[in-house]
């Protein structure tokens, strides 16, 4: 299975003319890539999606690769496409869950308040953790889709 692969069969002669050198393409472009992996890691630690040590590994890491591709020694495996896709629904996971913690602090503060003043009723309460179990039960459910 490809990383853009979708839910229909892609003509055999446009793959072919389309998908022909990717390899090679990637190959070539390798560095850029890992510079780019680069910028973009250090973004995800600065606005806390990584903690410090897990963006110093990953630059290792990618120093590393960057290293093989200018000596022409980076290899692309085959089904790597697997493992990137796997890569990104981590992120995407790991961000999904960071969202839910910042909403469920927000709601905790808001209860907090909303509590120490007599604002908010037990059925706006009810209501209000219902959403919160409903998110947590749709991300449960798209987890368990890509699992």
């Amino acid at each position: 299975m490809k990383l853009w692969e979708k839910d229909f069969e892609v003509n055999k002669e446009i793959e072919r003319f389309t998908v022909g050198r990717d390899r090679e393409m990637d190959l070539y472009l390798a560095k850029y890539d890992v510079l780019g992996s680069m910028a973009h890691i250090t973004m995800l630690e600065s606005i806390g999606l990584l903690q410090q040590q897990e963006l110093q590994q990953l630059l290792a890491e990618l120093k590393q690769i960057y290293a093989m591709a200018d000596r022409g020694e980076f290899v692309i495996e085959e089904g790597i496409e697997n493992a990137i896709r796997e890569i990104k629904e981590a992120q995407a996971e790991k961000e999904q869950t960071r969202l839910i913690r910042e909403e469920l602090q927000e709601f905790r503060e808001q209860v907090q308040n909303d509590d120490t003043r007599g604002l908010m009723s037990e059925e706006d309460f009810a209501k209000k953790l219902r959403q919160m179990e409903e998110r947590k039960a749709r991300k449960a459910q798209r987890k368990e889709k890509r699992g």
